[in-house]
């Protein structure tokens, strides 16, 4: 479900523009609509083949014999999210190896269509055509239980949130929504988001492609990658137009216009919910998502998108006792997200004003930083989620402005909207602008000293409330608590004292450096070599082919580096 209370604004289905291909391509109406009467043709197609989908949840009990191992982490991880677990000190475990594919073989076997794996919670999705099919997967001696999730295709019973209709904005009036949180004294900094990288994960990037908000992000190679994993339409660009509008408020920028709360950070963008149903089985996408951008190597996960009650089958639906953060798998797999090196962003929910009243999933997971919303006044909005988790949590832990916070619409205009969906992106942004300098002045830090100099610098943080958890954030506060928390890099230190030339696999030490000593380990953290006084240059041709990590330590000087041997 989208925590969004507004309009939708597409009028008219987007163009087939190449997933490759960002130019805007200038069409007559007639041929417009010839394009946009092929697209509604493929969506039926597509709904067709799998309209008696039925999807279940199957948990695996184990990972044995499997044919991954730490050694080959390269085979599962790229290397951005490898050097990501090393910065924070974060081991590569079992729970990094993906599904048995042994296990993935034998399922498929029994008629199963593989929908989604998951490594961290060593489950699968998967979806049969005749729902009975399911007792036979179950009676697999490696499979611990089986749970309905849904059914492809069916609409009835969908009630989205109630929405209210977007303003168009005639002036520049995007400051305010930066300011309150103090963004812009990031900004004023230089810290942008430059060199930090984001998933977002959303219901569909409408026209992201053409946009001319978005000509920077495309034009510098910033849009690092888009994938769909709600079963649904491959082409993120002609989906919703909802994580379009999120992603304005982060990336976007108009000169003179617009700014986003970081401009210059890196993007993936990736699609979990389906939007014609609502079923737990988008729990399950959402967990896939997460899982790819961690191996993607992302540093931040901004999600704005809440599951409690699922309109589609109410008999599915969560309890708010279930908001404890150990039930939706959704909110699981944000905590372990978190504990592999991620800062989590998350929509509180829009719920405040309706039956169900309290933070849906995965905003209710342990460990991240779930977003209430506020007016540009600094009270809460009347549809904000409230808090606690149902373990008693503080939740949401901050809040941003969610009403009548400005963005770029799909058609590249100036609107202005309500939700959390919104007040999120504006908090994930900053994170990233606030993580740029994190990342230029320490050497070593961690998701939670992250979010504790966030939480603290929040103008409630004495006094939380039900609604709005902590309070508004100032980053300028953050930026003073992270300084009295984390030990500064030693600006003395040289630069590019060692490294991994893949040519002759040798690792090459300056000569410069008296009574060194180097250390290589296995990323599970067993050490394989050690010798002092190296001043020349060491060979590793003899290590297998795998990912290691070097540490170099003399008196006035140590650095550790990721290398892979190939």
């Amino acid at each position: 479900m989208i925590s969004e209370n507004t309009t939708n604004l597409v009028t008219s289905l987007p163009s087939l523009t190449s997933l490759t291909s960002f130019s805007n391509i200038q069409t007559t109406q007639t041929f417009q609509n010839l394009k946009n009467l092929l697209i509604i043709l493929s969506i039926i197609s597509v709904s067709a083949v799998f309209a008696d989908d039925y999807y279940f949840y199957v948990q695996l009990t184990d990972k044995n014999n499997t044919p991954f191992s730490l050694a080959n982490a390269p085979a599962f991880l790229s290397p951005d999210a490898i050097a990501r677990r090393q910065r924070m000190n974060i081991a590569i475990d079992s729970s990094d190896f993906p599904v048995n594919p042994l296990y993935v073989e034998q399922v498929k076997n029994h008629s199963a269509r593989i929908v989604g794996q998951s490594r961290w919670l060593n489950g699968l999705t998967v979806a049969l055509t005749d729902s009975a099919q399911i007792s036979t997967i179950e009676t697999l001696h490696f499979v611990d239980f089986v749970k309905y999730t849904g059914k492809r295709g069916s609409t009835n019973g969908v009630q989205r949130s109630k929405q209210s209709g977007i303003s168009r904005v005639t002036n520049n009036n995007t400051l305010p929504q930066l300011q309150q949180i103090k963004a812009d004294y990031l900004h004023s900094l230089g810290y942008r988001g430059n060199g930090v990288k984001m998933a977002v994960i959303d219901a569909g990037f409408l026209h992201v492609d053409v946009n001319h908000a978005f000509d920077s992000l495309r034009n510098e190679g910033r849009l690092l990658g888009t994938r769909d994993f709600s079963d649904s339409n491959p082409n993120v660009f002609a989906g919703h137009y909802h994580g379009a509008n999120v992603l304005s408020i982060i990336a976007g920028n108009l000169s003179d216009q617009f700014i986003g709360s970081a401009p210059d950070a890196q993007y993936l963008l990736l699609v979990s919910e389906y939007f014609p149903s609502e079923y737990p089985v988008e729990t399950d996408f959402w967990v896939s998502a997460a899982e790819y951008a961690d191996s993607a190597g992302v540093e931040i996960i901004s999600s704005s998108l809440g599951y409690g009650v699922f309109t589609s089958d109410n008999s599915l639906s969560f309890k708010y006792q279930d908001m404890t953060g150990a039930v939706s798998r959704a909110s699981r797999a944000a905590t372990i997200a978190s504990h592999k090196g991620i800062i989590v962003c998350s929509s509180a929910g829009n719920e405040g004003s309706t039956a169900w009243h309290y933070i849906t999933s995965p905003g209710d997971a342990d460990g991240i930083i779930t977003v209430g919303a506020v007016t540009a006044a600094g009270n809460p909005s009347s549809f904000s989620s409230y808090g606690p988790s149902a373990d008693n949590r503080i939740k949401p832990e901050i809040a941003a402005m969610g009403t009548s916070i400005v963005f770029v619409d799909n058609n590249g205009t100036l609107s202005s909207g309500n939700g959390t969906s919104y007040a999120t992106p504006l908090v994930a942004g900053a994170v990233a602008s606030f993580l740029q300098y994190v990342k230029a002045n320490f050497a070593t830090y961690s998701v939670a000293a992250i979010r504790d100099a966030i939480i603290k610098s929040a103008n409630h943080y004495d006094s939380p409330t039900a609604q709005s958890g902590y309070g508004i954030p100032d980053f300028q506060v953050a930026k003073t608590n992270i300084d009295s928390i984390l030990p500064p890099k030693n600006n003395n230190s040289p630069e590019k004292k060692f490294f991994f030339s893949i040519s002759d696999k040798c690792l090459h030490i300056a000569k410069d450096l008296s009574e060194n000593t180097v250390h290589i380990f296995s990323v599970d953290g067993k050490m394989l070599y050690s010798k002092n006084n190296v001043n020349d240059k060491i060979s590793l041709a003899d290590l297998a082919k795998g990912c290691y990590i070097v540490r170099l330590k003399s008196q006035n000087f140590v650095d550790s580096q990721i290398i892979i041997i190939e």
